[in-house]
């Protein structure tokens, strides 16, 4: 998965820092922005919409469970390069 060069928005970064930190989706969003992967290589990972991320990344829709252990795999991974 590639690295974004962009980065999150400070406003972005406090919406995810408020959101519901047991959800799937947020701590997702927190190992992303930690790491500064990128909204629309996570939607490429999962096949679905940038939209649907920014959703997930904020606890505003929860993650289908079709995905949670693609999701645990990834944090894992991720915590590890760090």
């Amino acid at each position: 998965m590639k690295a974004s060069n962009r980065g999150y928005s400070t406003r972005f970064i406090d919406d995810v820092n408020a959101a519901d930190n047991t959800k799937p989706g947020v701590q997702l969003a927190l190992a992303c922005i930690t790491y500064d992967v990128s909204v629309i290589s996570i939607a490429n990972n999962f096949k679905v919409s940038r939209t649907t991320v920014y959703a997930w990344f904020k606890g505003e829709s929860n993650v289908p469970r079709k995905h949670f252990k693609e999701i645990n795999d990834l944090l894992r991974a991720l915590n590890t390069v760090g």
